[in-house]
């Protein structure tokens, strides 16, 4: 079964606590991904970059941290709690990684 494809398709929902307090959902489109990370004028992202990822996902700058390396053909090396709270476990791994 083929499916339509655009790039107004929700590829997300964002929770944002608005005005009010109370999570409200934020339906992102492909084409902010894209435009946020592709091609954008302000950082050159490319398959030789390896970013270290420890954010909330539930947090929107996580979108960069996540879908820059991945669209342009770089790694997302996700950094787990006990690393990042041991400045020796983090350097140890940022270098056996090349996170750059």
């Amino acid at each position: 079964m083929a499916l339509p494809q655009s790039s107004e398709s929700v590829a997300y929902i964002m929770y944002t606590s608005g005005s009010t307090g109370t999570p409200k959902g934020v339906l992102v489109p492909h084409r902010a991904i894209s435009r946020l990370v592709i091609n954008n004028g302000y950082a050159d992202f490319n398959a030789q970059d390896r970013v270290a990822f420890a954010s909330n996902p539930a947090f929107d700058a996580s979108t960069l941290d996540v879908w820059a390396p991945l669209l342009n053909g770089g790694c997302v090396v996700v950094i787990g709690q006990n690393d990042l709270l041991s400045p020796r476990d983090f350097q140890r791994l940022l270098l056996e990684q090349s996170v750059n």
